[in-house]
């Protein structure tokens, strides 16, 4: 009886022994997973950040710099800081919010700070700073491009750890840079691409002028008035081809004057409540309407390949600022009415009379 009882108590310690080590075992493979699950949601994301928490991101590349801000004032809608009350192109910059939330990594590469130059990095080729709404930032640089050409060596400032994104995250950051996102009405315009010129008032052509050369005995293109055409149904002026022609004019330095003025818009950004306006009630608050007077510059160029391409510049003209100061105008046949210094929309408004 003595023997059994013995024996009993030896299992029983011998169980609680195993109850305990498998206990010990349990938890340990458990904490190792959770340690292994952390490890895994970390890994995939350079860096990972709300788009709605960003409030400024300046980036720098090799050949130019970029600085923008989201704004409260203006209903949350992003401006650069260099230029005033210009907003960005939203069908260019829409996604780049969401893109700039941070890129996923492929591969550690190193932890040693004094390996940046192996990388490229003390020279980078991108340099990202994104602010956010809590005062804190994200500081990022791309180095070198991997040996393959996949890959972008980065670092995280504060972080040791090197590490690859996929190149095409980093040439689109570098693409906004250099190729900054203008609003369609931030035009360009070279005055020795400029063939035609004309004036509308009321929605009728009231005259034109064409830079050709319809005299075979001439030796250059001049600056001709066209002939306006009338058509028999609607009894309005019309124009029979592009570049119109018609008469020489006798001051050539009108046209060029008026081309090379035209060519350096001096805007100061949009006028307020006036972006992404769609109905004529909208823009009639801004006295540009399709009665206003509106001016039209038809440009032909050359590509890389030789190909001719036609573009164009078109201002409508508004009623004055309460100020005086501006003229509200809509270029490019927009969505926006933009703010127009007043002497320069005056030397322009004084050749439609």
């Amino acid at each position: 009886m003595e023997e059994t009882l013995k024996l009993s108590i030896r299992v029983s310690l011998i169980l609680v022994i195993l109850l305990s080590l498998s206990s010990i075992l349990g938890t340990w493979v458990y904490i190792e997973f959770l340690n292994s699950e952390d490890t895994v949601e970390e890994s995939p994301y350079l860096y990972r950040i709300s788009n709605k928490d960003m409030i400024t991101v300046d980036i720098k590349t090799k050949q130019k710099e970029l600085s923008i801000e989201k704004r409260d004032d203006r209903d949350g809608l992003w401006f650069f800081k260099t230029l005033i009350n210009t907003p960005l192109n939203l069908n260019r910059w829409g996604g780049f919010t969401f893109l700039l939330q941070g890129p996923i990594t492929d591969r550690f590469i190193d932890d040693s700070e004094t390996n940046r130059s192996k990388f490229g990095l003390d020279d980078p080729s991108l340099f990202l700073n994104i602010g956010l709404s809590d005062g804190s930032n994200i500081e990022l640089e791309l180095g070198d491009k991997t040996p393959d050409g996949a890959y972008h060596y980065a670092l995280v400032k504060g972080r040791s750890s090197i590490m690859t994104v996929d190149v095409s995250w980093g040439e689109v950051i570098q693409k906004l840079a250099n190729i900054p996102p203008l609003p369609d009405w931030y035009y360009s315009l070279d005055p020795i691409t400029v063939t035609e010129v004309v004036f509308y008032i009321n929605g009728e052509i009231l005259k034109a002028y064409g830079f050709v050369k319809s005299n075979p005995d001439e030796n250059f293109r001049k600056w001709e008035e066209c002939k306006l055409l009338i058509d028999q149904e609607t009894n309005q002026p019309y124009l029979e081809i592009e570049p119109c022609v018609g008469k020489k004019i006798d001051d050539q330095k009108l046209l060029i004057n008026l081309v090379k003025h035209i060519s350096k818009p001096d805007f100061d950004g949009v006028a307020l409540d006036g972006t992404g306006l769609k109905s004529p009630q909208e823009f009639a608050k801004f006295g540009t309407t399709s009665d206003s007077p509106h001016i039209f510059l038809r440009t032909e160029g050359f590509d890389s390949r030789g190909r001719k391409i036609l573009s164009r510049v078109a201002i409508t003209f508004g009623s004055d600022t309460s100020d005086g100061n501006h003229v509200y105008v809509v270029p490019q046949d927009g969505e926006d009415v933009i703010l127009a210094d007043k002497k320069w929309v005056q030397e322009i408004i004084k050749n439609f009379y």
